[in-house]
């Protein structure tokens, strides 16, 4: 797995935007490993495009997800507040995870 550290740690850190595309991927594929790794990599990114890609994908994460997601309040309440004070089709997932997350406590 040496070789996957490698490669998350550089999604993680590339300027390249097409990082966000690849962690999303990885996010609705079906690989938990996979999955979750993909997920830690886009919650140490700053761009906010990554949680409107989130947000567009919310059904594919589990409850570990959320449970993980809950330690990065700060860094996805930023992009729900923009889904829902600009509502378009992440809207519907803006409000669940404000919800599961207890963003409103945040």
């Amino acid at each position: 797995m040496h070789g996957l550290d490698t490669t998350f740690r550089t999604l993680a850190r590339t300027q390249n935007l097409c990082a966000i595309d690849v962690l999303i991927d990885g996010i609705t594929c079906g690989d938990a490993s996979v999955r979750k790794r993909s997920l830690a990599a886009l919650t140490s990114r700053e761009e906010s495009r990554c949680v409107e890609e989130l947000l567009r994908v919310w059904d594919h994460l589990d409850e570990d997800d959320i449970e993980n997601l809950k330690s990065s309040k700060s860094w996805i309440t930023r992009g729900v507040v923009h889904a829902l004070t600009n509502p378009d089709e992440s809207v519907s997932a803006a409000i669940k995870a404000a919800q599961t997350l207890d963003l409103y406590a945040a």
